[in-house]
């Protein structure tokens, strides 16, 4: 079953690569990606939508945390959204 996992990254040159990369070295696919602005230019909102489940999920959110990049990424709810409309809601929700 596919799941979503939303993050807020930094708008840096690599930040997508090093995010794409951490799924690369571990043998995941990624089936869609979509990145937006957020109210903040220097951040953007980030959904991943991969096909993983129990403890492969759980750890690659818990490396996407460590990530310079990465402000926060956690699992995204049934409708694809994990906070508010901006990317300052995730940020204040720890999203």
């Amino acid at each position: 079953m596919a799941k979503t996992i939303s993050l807020l990254v930094e708008n840096r040159p690599g930040a997508l690569a090093r995010i794409v990369e951490l799924f690369s070295a571990r043998g995941h696919n990624i089936e869609r990606l979509t990145v937006g602005p957020t109210a903040d230019p220097t951040l953007s909102e980030m959904q991943i939508v991969v096909e993983l489940e129990g403890e492969p999920l759980e750890k690659i959110i818990r490396q996407l945390n460590k990530l310079i990049d990465v402000i926060s990424a956690a699992l995204a709810d049934s409708e694809g959204r994990c906070g508010g409309e901006d990317g300052q809601d995730l940020l204040r929700q720890g999203c």
